[in-house]
């Protein structure tokens, strides 16, 4: 078995490539991550000969580029066994190196020269310009030293690169000037206007055209809504016509985006999406009837919409759907028992019902608090698939890459002390994310369980919460015992959130370790206020919706739906609830997107999470 040395570090080769004595890229592979890691950084330094051993006798040696060799290493698993892998690429490839795929040559190339130069190019050109590269001496095709698995390389090309921006430029010029290469076939004339309003005005019908050709309506213009008709307003011709799109659009598709700026009337023409969809959804089935005949007769449509939105909104929203909507019936949402008491009405509705509700109210519900309050020394277990060995994903729910949901644990040969879960009694390691693939596994111990997050909500292997209702009996004899008296091993504190003392945050430390938490968190015990550890006796009402309350519900919509962008938040969780128990969903903002993908990632994957696990999230 071939070897890998540099130093006195040894490891053992999966392959490398040499080009002209110099190393470009390397793989190993060996049991301790510090032989792997050494290797690495002699690589990254390039202060040390590297040398290829077989059977104890060097095979080659190599001189190591002053550009240096990025690194990566990852842990894997083979049978028992724990293996490191490493893998180290030199800065030139990519730049002073291209590697070019034969079946896809002027694909890669053309890559290579967009990432490289600042140059506008077409693909056509590829062909020309690798041809007349190698013409003059720009680029040269080099043959590789393999060492170890050659497989990898025979369908590559490899060619060095010796041209600059000034050569890449006189290169195209060449080409354009001889009409080896052009970007459009036809003579093209110059745009002549002065200004923006001059260009529109003059090219504007063009722009018309292109959008004519690329993007597909789902209904013509119009500028009435024949489905709606409201007891004191009329819509807008412009927002009628986005009524219309959007009534088209949830017969296609489970929700809609409304996003308008201020003063657009977003609130009355969400109501005319409703209104229209359900009234033209039951014409539909009954031919029989007209627009006329559904108002004469409150009797005949029949829906349930829930609607969230901010506090100071909420009577704005009842006000508006009693004074414009006919025959609707509003209720606003503040107890648990007024969903108790729609639960027993059924799934049906009966007329136009409308269930308002503030996203604070929705979302508050009772305090949790850590479970686990055992601390031991144990060998790490791992759930890995019973199909193929591979450890399993952060949510057990997930199914593996092989498409096996069944796992089982494995003990490696670590060792570690921290907390462990009170059900299957294992070690607990962070559960919203894989293991690292390298270093030691961190094990959870109180300190991570300051605030409740994705990574101590639940248990790795066994999948149970490791958080609990925090609310105080109604009776104490139930358990034997005062609770007033007998305290748990956790507590709840108070301290200041920053060092400019302005806010307070709260959090739950373990009895007996509070001085560790101050001093990793660099607090003093005179800004430590204790808490009373129980919280209100309530229950959220998005959460009974979901749970108890499943296809009670037509319509969901969410106004202002940029607060609930965010992933872990409880009205992001809220939104969520409502999704869950609805059958379509319109959503209303005037601010969709911040300039952050993350305004936009969590709201959809809530809308649409099939489509978003489609395209790898």
């Amino acid at each position: 078995m071939l070897q890998i040395a540099a130093g006195n570090i040894i490891a053992y080769l999966s392959y490398c490539i040499a080009i002209n004595n110099e190393l470009i890229i390397l793989s190993d592979f060996h049991k301790s991550s510090l032989a792997i890691n050494g290797i690495s950084a002699c690589l990254s330094l390039g202060n040390e000969p590297v040398r290829i051993l077989e059977d104890g006798r060097v095979d080659a040696s190599f001189n190591m580029s002053k550009a240096g060799m990025e690194s990566y290493s990852f842990r894997t698993r083979i049978g028992w066994e724990t293996i490191y892998q490493g893998a180290s690429i030199s800065n030139k490839i990519g730049r002073d190196y291209i590697f070019v795929r034969k079946e896809r040559a002027k694909e890669d190339l053309y890559a290579f020269l967009m990432n490289n130069f600042e140059y506008p190019l077409l693909r056509e050109w590829c062909g020309y310009l690798l041809a007349r590269s190698i013409e003059l001496g720009y680029m040269e095709r080099v043959e590789a030293d393999v060492y170890g698995n050659t497989d990898l390389i025979e369908a590559y090309d490899i060619y060095i690169c010796r041209m600059g921006d000034e050569d890449f430029a006189a290169l195209i010029s060449e080409g354009l000037a001889r009409r080896n290469i052009c970007i459009a076939e036809d003579k093209q004339e110059p745009l002549i206007f002065h200004d923006m309003d001059e260009y529109f005005g003059k090219y504007g019908h063009t722009l018309v055209d292109n959008l004519e050709k690329i993007i597909q309506p789902l209904c013509p213009l119009k500028d009435k809504v024949e489905e709606a008709v409201f007891m004191n307003k009329r819509l807008f011709p412009q927002q009628s016509a986005i009524v219309n799109g959007a009534v088209e659009a949830l017969r296609h598709k489970k929700y809609v985006f409304l996003i308008q700026g201020m003063g657009c009337g977003k609130t009355l023409q969400s109501l005319g999406v409703a209104e229209a969809f359900f009234q033209r959804y039951y014409l539909e089935k009954h031919p029989e009837y007209t627009v006329k005949d559904l108002y004469m007769n409150s009797s005949l449509i029949n829906y349930r919409v829930i609607l969230m939105c901010p506090s100071h909104l909420v009577d704005k929203w009842a006000r508006t759907i009693k004074e414009e909507v006919p025959y609707a019936k509003v209720e606003i949402l503040t107890e648990l028992k007024q969903l108790v008491k729609l639960k027993k009405k059924g799934r049906k509705a009966k007329g136009k019902e409308y269930y308002v509700l503030s996203k604070d109210t929705g979302k508050l519900a009772y305090a949790y608090r850590p479970v686990p309050d055992h601390m031991a020394k144990k060998r790490i277990a791992i759930p890995v698939c019973k199909k193929c060995g591979e450890e399993a994903p952060a949510d057990l729910k997930d199914k593996c890459s092989c498409g096996c949901a069944n796992w089982e644990v494995k003990y490696s040969e670590e060792w570690a002390y921290g907390l462990v879960c009170p059900e299957c009694g294992e070690l607990l390691l962070p559960a919203g994310r894989r293991l690292p693939d390298e270093g030691e596994v961190r094990v959870l111990l109180p300190e991570d369980f300051a605030v409740r997050n994705t990574h101590n909500n639940t248990c790795r292997c066994c999948g149970t919460s490791l958080w609990a209702p925090s609310c105080k009996p109604r009776d104490d004899r139930i358990l034997f015992y005062d609770t007033g008296k007998k305290k748990g091993k956790w507590k709840k504190i108070s301290h200041f959130s920053n060092r400019a003392q302005k806010g307070r945050k709260t959090v739950w430390v373990m009895r007996n370790r509070e001085r560790l938490y101050l001093k990793q968190n660099k607090i003093t015990e005179e800004e430590v206020e204790e808490m009373d550890e129980y919280g209100p006796r309530r229950y959220s009402l998005t959460r009974f919706i979901k749970k108890q309350m499943k296809g009670y519900f037509d319509l969901a919509i969410f106004d202002e739906v940029q607060e609930y962008k965010a992933g872990g938040s409880a009205q992001g969780y809220s939104m969520a609830d409502l999704i869950c128990a609805s059958r379509w969903q319109l959503a209303l903002t005037g601010t969709i997107a911040g300039g952050y993908a993350s305004d936009l990632f969590y709201t959809l994957y809530r809308l649409d999470p099939k489509r978003m696990k489609s395209k790898g999230y």
